[in-house]
């Protein structure tokens, strides 16, 4: 089955794009989401990274942002509001 967009309905969709930001120094980077994995650490909190992937509509130009694993990110969401 191949996507449609939900803003117009085509099938004209370019999936799994990277969304990147020219950091420092010319270094590229892929946009992505951190969480703290031990926000109530002193040092060496440590982090999870989730890179962002885009999608994009042929046709209107509407951008969609995706993560791989957003359970995790759920996961990590609720262990650190408990904290």
């Amino acid at each position: 089955m191949n996507p449609k967009c939900t803003n117009c309905g085509s099938d004209k969709i370019i999936e799994g794009l990277n969304i990147v930001d020219n950091a420092a120094d010319y270094m590229k980077q892929n946009l992505s989401i951190e969480t703290i994995k031990n926000p109530n650490a002193f040092l060496f909190k440590g982090s999870n990274k989730y890179e962002l992937k885009a999608k994009v509509c042929g046709s209107c130009g509407k951008v969609e942002m995706t993560i791989d694993n957003p359970e995790e990110l759920w996961n990590d969401h609720k262990r650190n509001k408990k904290t």
